[in-house]
């Protein structure tokens, strides 16, 4: 009955992992087609960039720092409702006589490692725009 029961708990953890992963890549497809989006819509203004001298560098960071904000922005409330969502669940089951429920809490460190996760996001989503963006650019007459 507990090996059923190891296997069932590490099948939700590989389902966990993998959503997590889809969610990832929907993450950075997401600002692939933001990214060329906004190429394509701000098009004329890039020709005219490029007509009075700047480089494809510069317009490519230009996009990736608004992807970088947007990511910031996303990531840090994404956090906060995690957080809460943690603190809210772990209290609902401190209160109730689940003995199966396992203890939801996070170490010290799990708490010291979380801020970083909307870092690397917004990291993930500025190189994803970057390598969107020069690559365009270079097709560009």
């Amino acid at each position: 009955w507990l090996g059923k029961l190891l296997d069932v708990a590490r099948s939700v953890q590989l389902v966990a992992v993998l959503v997590v992963a889809l969610v990832g890549a929907s993450a950075v497809t997401m600002v692939i087609f933001a990214t060329r989006m906004g190429l394509s819509v701000h098009g004329q203004v890039i020709e005219l960039l490029h007509l009075v001298g700047a480089q494809d560098s510069y317009i490519a960071w230009q996009f990736q720092a608004h992807a970088l904000r947007l990511a910031l922005r996303g990531g840090v409330l994404g956090l906060l409702m995690a957080v809460l969502t943690v603190l809210l669940v772990a209290n609902l089951l401190g209160q109730g006589d689940a003995v199966a429920l396992p203890d939801l809490s996070l170490l010290p460190l799990e708490w010291a490692l979380l801020p970083l996760v909307p870092l690397v996001v917004a990291l993930i989503a500025m190189v994803t725009a970057r390598l969107t963006v020069l690559p365009t650019l270079g097709r560009m007459p």
